[in-house]
């Protein structure tokens, strides 16, 4: 299509014959987002994707029917469910009270007698059995959002977790069942995701005594539906017999000097159900905060428990008004210590919790007739943005922490520092079976990771996760790689980390590597290892712009380029770029990042700046298509800016968004912002321009890009990323497209940061005129005190904050609008 498709007024002509409902036809939802974009505030217009890109198609078609459905369109449902027995069901004559009538649970319903097992007798919990050999004991369950749909309302990040004090009331029932009346201690190590449709299996394991009769204590899951799977460590802890008590004297009520806080709206800024909206009423004197709570909906359901764990969630939201460090990020249980029960099935309690220590709480709880109910020495809490929760994780594996555990858990805690610790190393692996071999390089891998990342322990890292999401960036990259070449003896390539993707992925080429050097082979689509080739198009390239023949060093890569698969439109395209998430958080408007150009540029770039709006500012960063191996490239620069306008529109996902470029990313980013105004009628919030020196790098402009190109790839100590074949040519071909881009003005408003220091030694720094000089009409410019390639690392902190200074005072002005 190259003439103005107009998709806004097709939009508003077909709303303005009467049309209340869209359903985008595709594979993606990129017009669903446009049409959404369009509509702005229409309440009364829907707009849903028939699929969505990594989605089950299945799936993805039944939640846009539903979410048509629900606004009136009619769907055939009887088509749907033939032949399944289902049936309309009348809805209730009486009104809609929002109240939820939870079914009783049945988990004592079955007998497990039959299968040598004596019945738990909880609704968590399905059996219970001694260990032969030793006094362990180990309990058994199967929870899942069917049978437990009270657990639905406890969501966090957009997904259902399993709350923390209910992996407690696990622990107090396996300390009834072991003849252990105290939780000495409880460390949280990794949530428990649940997820809709499916199960996970339970195991609350206690170990025999010690000779002062403490219990060691460990709580794993795992798909119920994946019995080969690993098992997933929750929480760790010790159980002891004897029982202690905090005194709390609730004979007045509320106590006497008691200050009441205002709870208007305490749970409109939560994702919490009702059953976990129990905080009816709340004091303060001191450090002390009282509080009242009331187990939502049918109080009998908490006969059922030791403490109810959504009474118990209650008085942990009254920790919000206890003054402890970093409260102002939101703070989620991390471990218990000396908990004691006193008293089972409270349906109503009278709280008081005491600050202990800068994170920490302790608690005592009475029913309203003043009985002793429950008494916690001590509740460490940490950061909520200290463990994001990223995305949904299964059920029963890995996700990401929500709490540090104060365990190590790698068996490796030290690198090797010398070459003989590395043979030592090496040998030690030689002894191990494959499976051994694999969990000591996991080990190694995750346990340099922590450090690098500052982690206390490597419970904070999961190895699923990429190492971007981790928080890595290219230094942190590099050392890593340096590190495990020391530890392991192997010559480990540029990109290496990047490349492998997570330290799972890394773990595994490590793994491969060394099996190979040992007499094994490296499988295809290993990488390969080793200096670079002096025949390689990478080392002609370094060696060309090493000899100042920059200009024909980028010819080169781009008559290579001219020999790969090229596209017309995005509809040729398989999918499109697919965003990294670098940081989260309520800001309105998402800051979509924009990746240089460049071999060695792409979304690591972005790493060090993002870090600094986790916890305020959600940030995703969009690599170029080309770059990796077997994409292909944008043909001309129409698809080139296309490309990345269809990508950010899908990165924002229908929300306000900002594109932000660094250098010639900012190019790009511009470029991107006028496409999307000029096509769809689609203005983003804004464009930030990170030291971006020109929107097109014409030669003619002043500008030495071919010193900054030099510079980039010969000054720079070491690179981030591999530069392969298809790295190199993709910069090759994207250059060529930067320099012909139409670029039309967008009319969004524009901050352009300039750096004040110059790159290069013997350059001198921007004048006066040039610094305050927009690059683009009407644009803000505001100086730093930064260079080109600080500003985006060392000084990464200074663009953050003027960054989110400008934005915050733009959005404001906008909410005023």
């Amino acid at each position: 299509v190259r003439a103005t498709v107009r998709f806004a007024d097709g939009v508003g002509a077909l709303t303005d014959a009467g049309a209340n409902a869209f359903l985008e036809i595709g594979p993606d939802g990129v017009l669903t987002a446009l049409t959404r974009q369009t509509l702005g505030d229409a309440a009364d217009v829907v707009a849903a994707p028939a699929l969505r890109t990594r989605r089950d198609e299945q799936t993805a078609l039944l939640t846009g029917l539903a979410e048509l459905h629900v606004a009136g369109v009619r769907v055939d449902w009887s088509a749907f469910f033939e032949g399944t027995g289902a049936r309309r069901t009348d809805v209730p004559t009486y009104a809609w009270q929002h109240r939820a009538y939870w079914p009783r649970p049945l988990a004592f319903a079955g007998d497990v007698a039959g299968a040598g097992l004596t019945p738990a007798e909880h609704p968590l919990l399905g059996a219970a059995v001694s260990l032969a050999g030793s006094s362990g004991v180990l309990l058994t369950g199967r929870v899942s959002l069917r049978t437990h749909p009270w657990l639905a309302d406890h969501t966090m990040g957009g997904m259902v977790l399993f709350p923390a004090t209910g992996f407690l009331e696990l622990a107090v029932r396996a300390g009834d069942q072991a003849g252990c009346g105290r939780v000495q201690e409880l460390t949280l190590t990794t949530p428990l995701v649940l997820e809709a449709g499916s199960a996970v299996a339970v195991q609350v394991r206690v170990g025999a005594p010690d000779e002062s009769g403490g219990r060691e204590l460990g709580i794993h899951s795992r798909s119920a539906d994946a019995p080969d799977e690993p098992w997933t460590q929750h929480a760790t802890g010790v159980l002891v017999p004897d029982e202690r008590r905090i005194e709390f004297d609730a004979a007045q009520w509320p106590p006497q000097g008691a200050e009441p806080l205002d709870l208007t709206g305490f749970y409109e800024r939560t994702e919490y159900g009702p059953l976990f909206q129990g905080l009816r009423a709340a004091w303060t004197r001191g450090e002390e905060v009282f509080a009242e709570l009331e187990l939502p909906g049918r109080a009998d359901d908490a006969e059922l428990f030791a403490l109810h764990p959504a009474l118990l969630t209650a008085a942990l939201h009254a920790v919000e008004f206890v003054e402890l460090k970093d409260a102002d990020q939101g703070l989620l249980p991390f471990s218990w210590s000396g908990v004691s029960l006193h008293a089972s099935g409270a349906a109503r309690l009278r709280v008081r919790l005491a600050k202990a220590g800068e994170d920490t709480v302790s608690i005592a709880a009475v029913d309203p007739a003043g009985r002793p109910v429950l008494s916690v020495e001590a509740l460490a809490l940490r950061p909520s943005s200290a463990a994001r929760l990223l995305g949904p994780g299964a059920a029963g594996r890995p996700a990401t922490p929500t709490a540090r555990t104060a365990r190590p858990a790698a068996t490796v805690s030290t690198v090797p520092a010398s070459a003989a610790d590395t043979a030592s190393f090496r040998d030690r692996l030689t002894t191990l079976g494959p499976a051994e071999q694999e969990q000591a390089l996991h080990d190694l891998v995750v346990t340099c990771a922590a450090e690098l990342l500052g982690h206390p322990d490597t419970s904070e890292v999961d190895p699923e996760r990429d190492f971007l999401e981790l928080g890595f960036d290219s230094l942190i990259s590099i050392e890593l790689r340096r590190r495990l070449s020391e530890a392991t003896g192997l010559q480990l390539p540029a990109g290496i980390v990047y490349d492998s993707g997570s330290p799972n992925g890394l773990t595994s080429w490590l793994l491969t590597e060394l099996g190979a050097q040992d007499g094994g082979t490296v499988p295809r689509g290993g990488v390969p290892g080793g200096p670079v080739e002096n025949d390689s198009l990478e080392r002609l390239f370094l060696d060309g712009i090493a000899r100042g023949r920059t200009r024909e060093a980028q010819r080169m890569l781009a008559t290579v380029a001219a020999l790969r698969p090229t596209f017309e439109a995005t509809a040729e395209l398989e999918d499109l770029p697919w965003p990294v998430t670098l940081a989260e958080g309520p800001a309105s408007s998402r800051l979509v990042c924009v990746s240089a150009p460049t071999a060695n540029g792409g979304v690591h770039q972005y790493a060090q700046l993002s870090a600094h709006f986790r916890g305020s500012r959600d940030v995703a960063a969009l690599p170029l298509v080309g770059f990796a191996t077997g994409e292909a490239l944008p043909a001309g620069p129409e698809a080139a800016a296309r490309v990345i306008a269809e990508s950010a529109l899908q990165a924002a996902d229908g929300r306000p968004f900002v594109l932000v470029g660094h250098s010639s990313g900012g190019s790009l980013a511009y470029a991107a912002a006028g496409v999307l105004e000029s096509t769809w009628g689609i203005r983003p919030t804004a464009v930030v321009l990170l030291d971006t020196l020109s929107i097109q790098h014409k030669n003619d402009e002043g500008v030495d890009f071919s010193g900054m190109m030099r510079f980039n790839f010969t000054a720079v100590d070491d690179s981030p990323v591999r530069l392969t074949n298809s790295r190199l040519s993709a910069m090759g071909r994207w250059m060529v497209l930067l320099n012909a881009l139409d670029v039309h003005p967008t009319t969004a408003p524009v901050l352009e940061i300039k750096c004040t220091r110059a790159l290069i030694e013997g350059v001198p720094a921007p004048d006066a005129d040039t610094l305050h000089e927009p690059l683009v009409p009407s644009a803000t410019v505001r100086p730093v005190d930064a260079d080109h390639l600080s500003l985006i690392r060392e000084d990464s902190a200074k663009a953050a904050a003027l960054m989110e200074e400008w934005l915050t005072a733009l959005e404001g002005a906008v909410a005023v609008r």
